[in-house]
């Protein structure tokens, strides 16, 4: 839900069921009509392929007749289609740095996410009345399909589905979140909260040395960025390998080059420039991580330390910084090449602000002139007069966009996505070549890798040693798409045990979630590997000093952590949570007055979901069985009075008068007796 509006999908907390109607692709018309219009025994649940699904017009006028007539839906995934997205032809649109903007407002301009010309609206952001369930185990979908083709005719019982997905939310975030409010404040033992507000863990890295406690210089801070996030329909299944994968692959590879021991001390001691590299978090929401990193760095409260083990109330002493001091943001966004693709020589695009200023134009020559040594990658700049493709820099231009704020957005399409699968289950590792992938994203990563240290030293000597590091891209890779148990992902977390099974896990899925849910792998694990990519290993200290390190408050700027195969290691990089400025998410209390600016979007309450298959009697026969029962409880009650009434002349004969014998004691006998019941 959003701060009007609510999405997704909803059921009943008894179940919505309905007898299964098989959606075929080469009868579509004829069954989809049956459904909605001649179908005798409504409700019923359609079942169709994802490839069905993507017809938007298809699943609409099923939408509409739900739950008289649908009461909910099952998809098979049968294979990956030809396309399939379920985000908005232009996202994040009522939150673009162009939304006042009547010439490039909507993007009107240009539609970015357009897999087919016409696609236009998000199915995600549809209002579902039941709910769509997806299978994707082969044995389930064979099961399905013999049951269906078992009982495809027109005679009793027929087959039937159950599904439930209860969700206590409703309307919209800000009567759900004011509903939570009050249940927490008049119950004692805390409340039922309906819906929680979307949030996730930025992650952050600089060189900014805070111990010199200095003031940042203006224009100083040089920003690498790019996001953590996507979503589909369906949930933990956002692979995001394009939209999220490439790009933070990409600035692992740079922040690693930079680490190098020789580099890296040039760049420690240049004090008038620092690098700054930002993974936002809650980006396909309208925004979520980098337009709350833009109001913390306008109120001056941006987290410089790790907020998370320091106090930000302990922070005073340092300098804040503010958006002011950033000179530069450059933003990593989708960098794969086209799906089968097999040129050599891929295009890397150049997005801008409409036009280029002198410094941004001076910024965009020395991208170009570092390219030249670089093979199989030609850098071209897009044209004057287009905006910005939907982006994390959007937030800031928002709210500095002078000529010396030089920001710029890369990717690997000149106009509309090439990829074809953007924010959907199908933005995966399928169809991929790891090797292909890996060429590329070395190239990119060493291209912007020397314009950083360029920017940084302000040096015309070529660097020699800085070159992307083409094996850990490979491993980043294939743990982030292939393989989420991969032996890098053992080593960085400390509860791992990197002697464990070597079987393959399900790739991490990048769905941002609610604020400060404890199950966020894909964003625990990214903090730990830039850590270690970005850390300094301190030699001669085993794990109980490092952890005693850890603990001391003395050197904030800081975080000491013990890794496997490493052993101590000290670094920057932290994470910071992070949520809609719109809203408290601790206290779940609403600031109207931000809505204009940002988004809220919150996430419902739900039950444990499950889907039943069964054999549905008919109408006329659950009618006999009704009746039936009805009769054989009324013919109950008046056994039980009949045998109530003449328990004496049943159960009390001479011996159980005399014995006891029958049931009742021969008290309770005489008790009984009409003779002694008429005396007293």
């Amino acid at each position: 839900m959003n701060e009007t509006h609510q999405v997704g999908c909803a059921g009943n907390f008894d179940g919505n069921s309905g007898v299964v109607k098989l959606i075929r692709s080469d009868h579509e018309e004829n069954d989809v009509d049956f459904v909605l219009n001649t179908g005798t025994d409504p409700p019923y649940i359609p079942v169709l392929t994802l490839g069905q699904f993507k017809n938007i017009t298809l699943i609409r006028s099923l939408k509409s007749h739900g739950t008289k007539r649908v009461n909910g839906l099952v998809l098979l995934d049968t294979g990956k289609p030809s396309y399939l997205t379920s985000d908005r032809s232009c996202p994040n649109e009522y939150f673009s740095l162009y939304q006042n903007d009547s010439r490039f407002n909507h993007c009107q301009k240009q539609q970015w996410n357009l897999p087919v010309d016409d696609h236009r609206d998000g199915i995600i952001f549809d209002n579902f009345p039941f709910p769509v369930f997806l299978l994707r185990n082969r044995s389930q979908i064979d099961l399905l399909n013999q049951k269906i083709a078992n009982h495809s005719g027109d005679e009793w019982p027929k087959l039937s589905i159950e599904l439930k997905a209860p969700m206590h939310a409703a309307i919209n975030s800000v009567t759900c979140l004011r509903r939570s409010r009050l249940s927490n404040r008049f119950n004692i033992n805390g409340g039922d909260v309906l819906c929680d507000p979307l949030g996730g863990l930025n992650i952050f890295h600089h060189t900014i040395n805070l111990n010199l406690n200095r003031t940042i210089e203006k224009n100083s801070v040089i920003m690498f960025a790019a996001r953590q996030d996507s979503f589909s329909m369906f949930d933990n299944l956002s692979p995001g390998a394009d939209s999220v994968v490439s790009s933070m692959t990409t600035l692992l590879a740079i922040a690693q080059m930079l680490n190098q021991e020789s580099i890296k001390k040039q760049i420690e001691s240049i004090t008038n420039r620092s690098l700054m590299f930002a993974l936002f978090d809650g980006e396909a929401f309208d925004y979520i991580g980098s337009s709350d990193t833009v109001y913390q760095m306008e109120q001056s409260t941006f987290p410089l330390i790790d907020p998370l083990r320091v106090p930000p109330e302990s922070n005073e002493k340092y300098s804040p910084i503010n958006l002011e001091h950033l000179s530069h943001l450059i933003e990593l966004n989708q960098l794969f090449p086209q799906q089968g693709s097999t040129e050599s020589n891929q295009n890397i695009y150049l997005h801008k602000h409409l036009k280029a200023s002198k410094p941004l134009k001076q910024l965009i020559d020395l991208i170009k002139k570092e390219s030249i040594s670089i093979a199989n990658l030609t850098i071209k700049e897009i044209e004057n007069g287009i905006p910005l493709p939907p982006a994390s820099a959007q937030s800031f231009l928002k709210k500095r966009s002078d000529d010396y704020f030089r920001v710029l957005v890369v990717t690997n399409h000149e106009k509309k996505y090439i990829n074809r699968f953007y924010n959907s289950i199908y933005d995966d590792n399928h169809g991929l070549n790891l090797d292909q992938l890996t060429t590329r994203l070395t190239s990119i990563a060493t291209l912007f890798g020397r314009v950083a240290y360029r920017l940084i030293t302000d040096s015309d000597a070529e660097p020699v040693s800085l070159v992307a590091n083409e094996t850990l891209i490979h491993q980043l890779l294939y743990c982030f798409l292939v393989n989420s148990n991969c032996v890098q992902f053992r080593e960085v977390q400390e509860n791992s045990d990197n002697t464990s099974s070597n079987e393959t896990e399900p790739p991490y899925s990048s769905y941002v979630s609610v604020y400060n849910q404890n199950q966020k792998k894909l964003r625990e694990v990214t903090q730990l590997i830039l850590f270690r990519l970005t850390g300094e290993i301190i030699s001669g200290v085993n794990k109980t000093q490092c952890n005693q390190m850890a603990e001391d408050e003395k050197d904030k700027q800081h975080t000491y952590r013990w890794m496997i195969g490493d052993g101590c290691i000290r670094s920057t990089a932290y994470m910071s949570l992070t949520s809609s400025p719109s809203v408290d998410a601790e206290s779940m209390e609403t600031f109207d007055d931000r809505f204009k600016d940002y988004a809220l979007w919150t996430e419902s309450k739900w039950q444990d979901i499950s889907i039943r298959m069964f054999m549905m009697p008919s109408f006329l026969q659950q009618i006999m069985t009704l009746g039936l029962g009805i009769i054989i409880l009324v013919f109950s009650f008046l056994l039980v009075w009949l045998i109530d009434r003449n328990a004496y002349e049943l159960f009390c004969d001479n011996r159980s008068r005399t014995n006891g014998i029958g049931g009742f004691s021969p008290l309770e006998c005489q008790q009984q007796s009409p003779q002694v019941q008429q005396i007293s």
